[in-house]
């Protein structure tokens, strides 16, 4: 598992159970990245996501961090454990 860092500014989607990375730049390129071997993404820039993105995360038990442009911590998405019980 790899943690993915996020240091462009743009749009956090689900897109295809998968999340694309849309740059606020068109010249740049958009990003897939499967979040099944990922294991926490680190976010430094500013970005846009909605409840949906936020859904993908938490089933995928990917936790989500958010930092200034300073590197300080802001806060944290945090998916809840599943219950291993059912």
């Amino acid at each position: 598992m790899e943690t993915v860092y996020v240091f462009k500014n743009g749009y956090l989607r689900k897109k295809n159970a998968t999340l694309f990375i849309e740059p606020k730049d068109e010249n740049e390129k958009p990003v897939y990245i499967p979040l099944k071997n990922v294991s926490s993404l680190m976010v430094f820039s500013e970005v846009e996501l909605n409840k949906r993105t936020l859904e993908l995360f938490s089933k995928a038990q990917t936790p989500v961090f958010f930092y200034s442009y300073y590197g300080d911590y802001i806060g944290c998405f945090y998916p809840v454990e599943e219950n291993k019980t059912r």
